[in-house]
């Protein structure tokens, strides 16, 4: 019995991914961001997306100012989540691509930016 609590444990662990980006170049350059990845329970179900929340102090347009979420809903590439061809890669290099954008014309589409403050400049 505590063999099999410890195991849950351990796979509800497996379930929150730390990360850090280190950015290089562009309006952002200099800049270590963490964030953390989770993964909802039914994460190899079709439209179960992965978490993505920033813990460090974030200022961007796609990013919520209050919780520090990214929604990947708002990649074309990412809205409808695939088990078959979305992973945890596909997710990480979306989440390195929004500090290198020059524009979000391409995001013009969204009804209101996560961060509308950050957007209009």
């Amino acid at each position: 019995m505590t063999y099999f609590y410890s195991f849950s444990l351990t796979l509800c662990l497996a379930r929150k991914l730390h990360g850090v980006i280190f950015v290089r170049r562009g309006v952002y350059r200099d800049g270590v961001f963490r964030f953390v990845l989770e993964l909802p329970d039914q994460y190899n179900d079709y439209n179960a997306h992965p978490v993505v929340r920033f813990t460090s102090t974030m200022f961007h347009p796609l990013v919520d100012a209050s919780s520090g979420n990214l929604d990947l809903k708002v990649e074309d590439s990412l809205k409808n989540w695939n088990p078959d061809k979305h992973f945890i890669a596909t997710v990480l290099t979306f989440v390195k691509k929004i500090f290198y954008l020059k524009s979000f014309e391409s995001y013009s589409s969204l009804s209101a930016f996560p961060n509308p403050e950050a957007a209009s400049l």
